[in-house]
């Protein structure tokens, strides 16, 4: 077989097998912008000429977008950059925080919900999209200031959400994740000041009500994190250094998860387990005065219900996990795979195809675990 026929081949098997992987996610997502966390704002924004998508949940999308039925991947694909391929203005008109960014000139009205630093909510015939990584209307140097993500992070994000829901579906839980459309490449570079720049990227995901404190009551979150440590996965992938594992899960008003970049698989767990609500500047104390802090934790080591990850349905640590030491979510297999995806996507040296071939297997091979669970 020739090379273009073994590589369309497995491509046919790819996509037929994202189908299959087709997840729930929230069955309802947001149809106004105004019903995710009010008072969204409209700005004027501007569409960027190199935007191409690199992954798409083909089912998802058209289970919510119905209009979408008939149209071929393709088709989705061009429906994609139409709708959602715009950058905040102020973000074209500075090289601090990003490379130059290339514009076709088109300018459309886009809604910026109270509390969105970096994202845009776009009305579309049947619904909403929101996006993450759009930019800022005051950019600057910072991970949460700059306005972007970058590639990498945008890939992890959407194997952590697929990922996230598979073990969702077989709990007894009505919690879900807030669904991923796509990933889309920007076509130029987010900078960083303390490291190399890196492709910059952008998620698309179902509108869902955010509220403006977005964090769930400490009773699901105990309940949740619970579920998914059956399978080594906790929310509490930041701040590993500390005393204690800080469980940075954000929820809708509905009760549903968003935002995973904070996720991390591992083999065990020992230490006990906080609120995010214990906020950056109380953590200095909470480690200094561990006693005080104790009545706080949702999870500790020595409660008869403390989980560890079980051996019959851990998802495998050797390409989910963790090189020894290095257990923060911004250090694991799947951010170096990403990045590396993503930076070899950029350079042209991995086709979209192949992209997809490769995030597909990294899934397929820790749901097969986790199917193999009773609810």
């Amino acid at each position: 077989m020739l090379p273009w026929a073994i590589h369309a081949f497995f491509l046919i098997i790819n996509l037929s097998f994202a189908s299959a992987l087709a997840h729930a996610a929230i069955q309802s997502p947001v149809r106004n912008h105004d019903e995710i966390s009010g008072r969204a704002k409209p700005e004027t924004v501007s569409k960027v000429k190199t935007a191409k998508v690199v992954l798409a949940d083909y089912p998802l999308l058209k289970k919510d977008f119905p209009t979408l039925q008939s149209y071929s991947n393709a088709q989705i694909d061009e429906w994609i950059l139409k709708n959602s391929a715009f950058v905040a203005r102020p973000q074209t008109k500075q090289t601090e925080t990003n490379s130059e960014i290339e514009l076709t000139g088109d300018e459309k009205v886009a809604h910026r919900p109270h509390g969105y630093r970096r994202g845009l909510v776009f009305d579309v015939p049947g619904g909403v999209l929101d996006a993450k990584g759009m930019g800022s209307l005051t950019p600057k140097n910072g991970s949460h200031s700059n306005g972007l993500a970058d590639l990498g992070e945008a890939i992890r994000e959407y194997l952590m959400e697929k990922m996230t829901n598979s073990i969702l579906e077989v709990s007894p839980l009505t919690t879900r994740t807030v669904g991923i459309y796509a990933v889309v490449d920007w076509g130029f570079d987010v900078k960083y000041p303390d490291r190399a720049s890196q492709p910059s990227g952008y998620v698309l995901r179902q509108a869902s009500r955010r509220g403006y404190v977005n964090m769930l009551p400490d009773a699901q979150v105990s309940l949740i994190e619970k579920h998914l440590r059956r399978f080594g996965l906790t929310t509490g992938g930041d701040r590993r250094h500390r005393k204690f594992e800080y469980l940075n899960m954000q929820g809708t008003e509905d009760g549903d998860l968003i935002d995973h970049g904070s996720y991390l698989f591992l083999e065990h767990f020992d230490k006990p387990a906080l609120p995010y609500r214990i906020v950056a500047s109380e953590i200095e104390k909470a480690e200094s005065n561990s006693a005080a802090v104790v009545a706080s934790a949702l999870l500790y080591p020595s409660d008869a219900d403390y989980i560890q990850p079980d051996p019959k349905f851990r998802v495998p640590f050797a390409i989910w996990g963790h090189e020894p030491g290095l257990d923060e979510s911004w250090q694991d297999y799947p951010w170096k795979k990403a990045h590396l995806w993503a930076q070899e996507f950029r350079q042209g040296k991995l086709s979209r195809g192949q992209v997809e071939m490769n995030v597909q297997s990294l899934l397929e091979a820790g749901e097969e675990k986790i199917k193999s669970s009773p609810k």
